[in-house]
């Protein structure tokens, strides 16, 4: 059957101002090669308000021209010369549901000609006046007739495939909103799986739910609504929607999600398997090991409960932690802290005692006299650090070696405001 006629049949083209209450999970938001046999169909000339799409930068033209054509007799040639570029369609507002779940994009693109910028195939989501990127393929500006196709894994680049100008390449994209993850093959190889181009929590807008993620527009550019190039490229055979496109093969990706652990000051918690990244669905279990005499006051972050082992199955990023309290009924032993005062130095402890739980966490600092200077701790701890946080665990002394400042190190000034200025900037042990 035609390729034409497939797209005519397969096409059913969903309005914003018809969205329903509940997200759209199975539909064709856009199938067409830009015929005027198409439904709905195009005209020749300007894409700009026709069937949803805006030009706000370069150009946009259905073209009759066969070079812009992959099959039949029009394609949408995307142009600039020395400017931005911004060609978009957006079936979609921000402030309605789009589509969640699994979404599909495939299209033939050809590269005529680019110098400046990198041209960019992105999918965003849209909500409360945010843009965020999903997915982005990129064309960079060729050498010899000669590009890189490249996929964003966040924030970093990753190189696909090469093309050269003036061959159609296919580039078909799965895009699983749930997982935050997407899959591109180019020319039907062997698709590779990324994580989304940003990271982001969508809030509520409007009529679309927070914490789904969905799409609402596709957008051609130069990498950013700003960048500056020239470029001549053609567009056809575009389709976006949740039906798998024929001929490419995606394996599901399973998601993969982070358990942060923050550690209580007493004791600590450890999680089996181990790693703290895990396949979603997996079975993790956090303990929390306390030394004798303390109990679980509590878990933080996204645990409950008083236990000290828990068994959880990963589906989203956590964060864990504890709060550690003494057991009352069978307390730890009690640990004294002697300090010992240099001369000219003044040691002070937080909490401020004499007395401590064992593994308690004191923090130590030192000031000293003018004139003199902090060289280093003496007996429980070492090193010339202020503060200092340890945890006491037996009876502990602390002292600290404090010296003169060798006259040799005086400073001289020349004047009032010299001195002044110094003597503002001083801190504990300067010499003036």
């Amino acid at each position: 059957m035609n390729r034409k006629v497939i797209a005519f049949l397969m096409l059913v083209l969903i309005l914003p101002g018809i969205a329903s209450s509940a997200a759209v999970t199975d539909t064709t938001i856009i199938a067409t090669s830009f015929e005027q046999s198409d439904a709905p169909p195009y005209a020749l000339g300007s894409v700009n308000g026709q069937n949803l799409w805006s030009v706000a930068n370069g150009s946009g033209i259905v073209s009759g021209d066969s070079v812009y054509a992959w099959t039949g007799m029009r394609g949408l040639q995307i142009s600039c010369t020395n400017s931005a570029l911004r060609v978009q369609h957006q079936p979609y507002a921000g402030d309605v549901q789009g589509v969640t779940g699994i979404v599909y994009v495939d299209l033939y693109v050809k590269i005529l000609a680019s110098t400046g910028k990198e041209f960019t195939i992105n999918g965003n989501d849209l909500y409360s006046g945010s843009r965020k990127r999903t997915f982005v393929v990129d064309f960079t500006v060729p050498a010899n007739d000669t590009g890189s196709v490249r996929i964003y894994n966040g924030s970093s680049k990753v190189t696909i495939a090469s093309y050269r100008t003036g061959t159609w390449n296919r580039v078909t994209v799965r895009v699983d909103y749930a997982a935050s993850t997407y899959q591109v093959s180019i020319n039907g190889a062997e698709p590779v799986a990324v994580a989304f181009r940003e990271s982001y929590t969508p809030t509520a807008s409007g009529t679309r739910p927070a914490n789904i993620k969905e799409y609402h527009q596709l957008l051609f550019n130069l990498g950013t609504d700003t960048n500056s190039g020239s470029l001549d490229a053609a567009i056809d055979r575009l389709y976006v929607g949740t039906t798998p496109p024929d001929s490419v093969f995606f394996e599901p990706v399973i998601p993969r999600y982070a358990v942060n652990v923050n550690q209580p000051s007493v004791g600590s918690i450890s999680l089996a398997p181990s790693g703290g990244v895990y396949d979603s669905g997996t079975v993790v279990t956090a303990t929390l090991h306390l030394p004798m005499g303390y109990r679980n006051a509590g878990w933080t972050g996204d645990l409950a409960g008083t236990d000290t082992l828990v068994s959880f199955a990963i589906a989203k990023d956590i964060t864990i932690g504890a709060t550690v309290a003494v057991d009352t009924t069978n307390p730890p032993p009690l640990c004294r802290l002697t300090i010992v005062q240099p001369q000219h130095g003044l040691i002070s402890v937080t909490p401020v005692d004499s007395s401590f739980y064992a593994y308690t966490a004191v923090t130590a600092s030192i000031t000293v006299d003018s004139g003199y200077r902090f060289v280093n701790w003496t007996g429980v701890l070492s090193g010339s650090t202020t503060p200092r946080t340890f945890s006491i665990t037996t009876d502990t002394v602390l002292g600290a070696v404090v010296n003169v400042i060798p006259s040799g190190s005086r400073k001289i000034f020349t004047s009032a405001s010299s001195l002044k200025t110094a003597m503002q900037n001083a801190v504990p042990g300067d010499t003036l």
